[in-house]
């Protein structure tokens, strides 16, 4: 990437729906192909109507870097946008998955890009 692009992440999103019974709610997911569990937003199970017991855990991030924080491990459905994928999964929830970062509207950016 050229210099003026320093301050943007690329990360693989791809927009889904999330089922609970009679509840759904489109959300764009971010691909992490670096985790090994999956999380939703505490915010988005609350909107779905997800319960399960809280617990504490402590995940591993950059660095060898140990972070501990409570959850809620749920189960859900993830379907594609057309439908023809449907997936039930369990997840945990985390205040804020993506931290701080904002969604950027690439196609504004697209000419600083290489």
């Amino acid at each position: 990437m050229t210099s003026s692009c320093e301050n943007f992440v690329a990360l693989r999103t791809v927009t889904v729906v999330l089922r609970h019974g009679n509840r759904s709610l489109q959300v764009n997911a971010l691909l992490d192909d670096g985790s090994s569990r999956s999380y939703v937003n505490a915010d988005v199970a609350a909107e779905l109507g997800l319960i399960g017991k809280s617990q504490r855990i402590a995940v591993r991030v950059l660095n060898g870097r140990h972070e501990e924080f409570d959850t809620m491990p749920v189960a859900l459905q993830l379907n594609s946008i057309d439908g023809s994928i449907k997936k039930t999964f369990n997840v945990l929830t985390t205040k804020k998955a993506t931290g701080g970062m904002k969604t950027i509207d690439w196609t504004k950016h697209r000419h600083r890009i290489i």
